[in-house]
């Protein structure tokens, strides 16, 4: 089922200006990394002193190897300045009190990389003006970092304003147009974040034996994916599809019920093969089978996040993830309050914003939700903080990019069709999730009659799902729910306690049994 936004596509065109290029200045009392900003946005500007510059060089160029998808890699030298961004936004630079965030994202939407540098991570650090800006850090910017050098004192500076002598650096201006599924797939990968993922953290050595193995092996035999093996009370492991070659995380341990977590776009991780010899630990989280898995590499006091979307040119599956939210049952009314707080804070944790907003998180993710998908806000995964980050110097146009959902539009004719019946409430069997709400529900559906059944969280996002239906059984939930999963919540919503009008009475049953395990273990 193709969604209705698929049909309409456009150009938005995107123009910035920098007063200089980067550049690297050696002095005689050390190097000077200048990153020239986007004025076109505003003045942004930040001047700091790195405690180890080689970290950075690596850190960098790894995010310059992030935004141009494998099947142009080796073609790199062949492609012109203009024909390499002509259609992707420069990376973004975030100057925050507390932080330098610079964040990019592939030209097919399906990789996104974010380098956060901590202020504590720096040997000194001065946001002379807070902001976002695209920076100059675009195409041959790897020829210029690689003569950063551990052995010298290297100082930022990051726009005009931050620069203590005259740059020989030519102004540079150009125009990209950035495209509607481009737009949307960025949109997406960062409200993929504000989701619960599982987390486990892995050895660096462990990680580079997979990504070893994959870039000597090559194949073109279906499946071609990573599956991860989580058995209760045994080490995590990665197996790379068709070898079924097995890769053991030894400092790992499992606590949940025996799955295996299916996932596509693992050519994607040879981005952070030269890095590796620098990390600490790589942090993965995994969001669901065909889902984006996310790697973080701790380096030092920075981390370098990697998000892979294995459906290269297509964000279906990410587009989905909207409907598990209901955004009709909660008060929007904050949004802009939200933006505005946030602005001014420059960056929060969700509990901070609901005591600022007086609201509770089955409101707050609504909120939160809106703010992200126009690109007004972005979810830090490193710090697990909601940060202040416009995308564009306006929102984006959510009427346009964000159509109705044919599934919820059918979702809603079924529940005004009185086809939705039997809506139970079933009753939690652990107190530890008592927060959450179990449902199922009778959906007839063109001479079939479904059997549903779903959980919301103490946010009101649908965690877990399941029907007879074809399309829940060719997509599981990777896809977002189904129609008749969408029906069975409206008329779960709409509860005569509500005080709307439903042809459903709830009643509540004991959970079947042999769904107990999975309901209460699942974590993602």
């Amino acid at each position: 089922m193709l969604s209705l936004e698929s049909q309409v596509e456009t150009r938005a065109p995107h123009r910035v200006r920098y007063a200089h290029g980067t550049e690297l200045v050696d002095r005689a009392d050390g190097t000077t990394l200048r990153v020239g900003l986007d004025d076109a946005r505003g003045v942004a500007s930040a001047h700091a002193t790195m405690r180890d510059p080689l970290l950075l060089r690596e850190a960098l160029l790894t995010l310059a190897r992030c935004v141009v998808p494998e099947r142009r890699a080796s073609a790199l030298e062949m492609t012109t300045r203009e024909q390499y961004w002509s259609n992707t936004l420069d990376p973004l630079v975030t100057i925050h009190r507390d932080q330098l965030t610079c964040e990019v994202f592939s030209d097919d939407g399906a990789a996104y990389g974010m380098l956060a540098i901590p202020a504590t991570a720096l040997a000194a650090y001065q946001p002379l003006r807070p902001g976002t800006a695209s920076a100059d850090l675009a195409w041959a910017v790897g020829n210029t970092l690689q003569g950063m050098r551990s052995s010298a004192p290297t100082q930022l500076h990051l726009g005009s304003d931050a620069m203590d002598t005259f740059s020989l650096a030519e102004p540079v201006q150009r125009s990209i147009a950035l495209s509607d599924d481009w737009m949307r797939a960025v949109a997406r990968m960062h409200l993929l974040l504000l989701r619960r993922p599982f987390v486990f953290a892995v050895h660096p050595g462990d990680f580079m034996s997979l990504i070893t193995y994959l870039a000597e092996h090559h194949t073109s035999r279906s499946p071609r994916s990573l599956r991860y093996e989580l058995v209760p009370g045994a080490p995590i492991s990665a197996v790379l599809e068709p070898w079924e070659e097995r890769f053991t995380f030894h400092q790992t341990r499992y606590a949940g019920y025996q799955r295996s977590v299916r996932l596509w776009g693992r050519m994607r991780m040879l981005h952070l093969a030269p890095l590796l010899p620098y990390v600490d630990r790589v942090t993965v989280a995994i969001y669901g089978r065909g889902l984006p898995h996310v790697y973080t590499c701790h380096l030092g006091g920075m981390q370098l996040v990697l998000a892979i979307n294995g459906w290269s040119g297509n964000d279906q599956p990410l587009g989905g993830l909207e409907l598990t939210l209901d955004l009709q049952a909660r008060d929007l009314s904050r949004v802009e309050e939200a933006a505005a707080w946030l602005a001014t804070h420059e960056s929060a944790t969700r509990e901070e914003l609901m005591a600022a907003l007086g609201v509770d998180l089955a409101d707050l993710e609504p909120v939160l939700y809106l703010l992200v998908r126009a690109g007004r806000a972005m979810f830090d995964v490193t710090a697990n903080r909601v940060r202040h980050r416009p995308l564009l110097p306006q929102p984006l146009d959510v009427a346009r990019l964000f159509q109705p959902d044919p599934r919820a539009l059918k979702a809603r004719r079924l529940v005004e069709s009185g086809v939705v019946t039997e809506v139970a409430l079933m009753e939690a069997a652990r107190p530890s999730r008592a927060s959450e709400t179990r449902v199922q529900a009778t959906v007839s559906d063109d001479g079939a009659v479904y059997t549903v059944q779903f959980t919301l969280d103490e946010s009101g996002r649908m965690t877990y799902g399941r029907c007879g239906c074809p399309f829940f059984q060719s997509y599981i939930m990777t896809r977002g729910p189904c129609e008749h999963l969408l029906a069975a919540r409206l008329a779960f919503e709409a509860r005569p306690e509500s005080g709307a009008k439903t042809s459903a009475v709830v009643q509540e049953v004991t959970v079947d049994p042999a769904l107990q395990q999975e309901l209460d273990d699942i974590p993602f």
